[in-house]
């Protein structure tokens, strides 16, 4: 009887990766040894892998993609302690997002003190656009448009304030 997994056990080996179809997902199970299945490595008898499809399953199941959710725009106001939390929780996450979202709302809210002149106020502005609004390389449409959010949120509040 031909295993529906033959493909995995060709002879050359192939790899899972390489033998992969769409999203396909399988459990790979590590054989006993005095389970003989016909193959010898290297000249001696031993243990062999297996695919094997998952306990109660007749067929191989796809695995969901994880959905990812970027954050809303920061807050503006809080005080300078909400904003590190919010970025050392990020990072715990390591959630690249969110942690430039906390820093845009942090660096917005530093120049928004009125006490500033408008030079220093400048600074922190400018950092918050180069520093924190740019998106990673390669960014799908989502991302590029949560920077470019980012971006805009820095630019009205550098005009109005």
């Amino acid at each position: 009887m031909k295993s529906k997994f033959a493909r995995f056990l060709a002879e050359p080996a192939v790899s899972l990766s390489d033998s992969w179809l769409g999203n396909e997902s399988f459990v790979v199970e590590r054989a006993k040894t005095e389970v003989n299945y016909g193959r010898t490595m290297g000249g001696l008898k031993g243990s062999t892998s297996d695919v094997a499809a998952p306990p109660g399953y007749d067929k191989a199941f796809r695995m969901a993609s994880p959905t990812r959710q970027l954050p809303s725009m920061p807050e503006i106001g809080r005080p300078e302690s909400y904003y590190a939390s919010q970025v050392r929780s990020a990072d715990g996450r390591s959630d690249v997002h969110s942690r430039e979202a906390a820093k845009v709302g942090q660096y917005i809210t530093l120049a928004m003190d009125p006490s500033l002149s408008w030079e220093d106020k400048l600074k922190y502005f400018r950092h918050a656009i180069k520093r924190h609004c740019s998106p990673p390389p390669y960014p799908d449409d989502e991302v590029w448009m949560f920077y470019q959010q980012l971006a805009e949120l820095v630019r009205v509040r550098a005009r109005n304030g």
